[in-house]
């Protein structure tokens, strides 16, 4: 029987990854169906993290969890930072994958893989940022991406690392990504920004890279990495 069991958790794994068996049915000799539990793969019972608006929330068992590749880029993007939900959907290729219900983010949060900080976004608990691991603050910078050449749309987010953020972006686009300046800041300076230039906004954070735009980051910004203090 643990041949079985073997067998027919590969088969899942190889058809429907990001998924996983609990129980399976066999067919008596007098013609009865009788549905059996996967004794490998069974899940845990479930443990409470929480409530959210008088919702119990539960922590399932992730142990023979095998990610999907979006749920797979997740997890490595959220590896020792936050992220919000705009940024987390610009890696996965849009909001319809991030929120797939079968292969997305929900998944991941069910299982305890990741969690949600009122103000610094999605995170992993197994590898938090620093600000989490410590308590302690550090420097956040609001930063201006471009895509492609001069006339590329620019991107204004937030991150303590402007450099690894844009890292884990330049895999899901075909064409280069620079960075342009960085200030430091907040979420009330980026959210400022945002206003300031919301004649101009494409979508999300992507904005049109008009004049005004490109003398304020110019005038304001400066340029990643910072220079070491001597």
């Amino acid at each position: 029987m643990e041949q079985i069991f073997t067998a027919i958790q590969k088969w899942i794994a190889a058809n429907y990854p990001g998924d996983r068996p609990t129980k399976f049915k066999v067919r008596l000799m007098s013609g009865e169906w009788v549905t059996l539990p996967l004794p490998c793969c069974s899940t845990q019972p479930s443990q409470p993290i929480g409530t959210n608006g008088g919702r119990t929330l539960v922590e399932r068992d992730a142990s023979d969890f095998v990610p999907h590749p979006v749920q797979k880029a997740i997890l490595d993007a959220l590896d020792g930072q936050a992220m919000r939900t705009e940024d987390l959907a610009g890696i996965v290729g849009g909001r319809s994958r991030l929120f797939d219900k079968k292969n997305g983010l929900q998944q991941l949060k069910d299982l305890g893989l990741i969690r949600n900080h009122m103000r610094l976004g999605f995170y992993r608990p197994d590898s938090p940022p620093d600000e989490l691991a410590t308590g302690r603050k550090r420097r956040r910078y609001v930063y201006f991406f471009q895509l492609g050449g001069t006339d590329g749309k620019i991107k204004i987010g937030i991150a303590r690392d402007p450099g690894k953020r844009m890292a884990s972006f330049k895999t899901h686009f075909d064409k280069p990504l620079k960075i342009l300046g960085v200030i430091e800041g907040n979420c009330k300076t980026e959210r400022a920004l945002h206003q300031r230039f919301a004649d101009d906004r494409l979508h999300g954070e992507w904005f049109k890279p008009t004049q005004s735009l490109l003398d304020y980051i110019k005038v304001n910004s400066s340029p990643w990495p910072p220079p070491r203090r001597r």
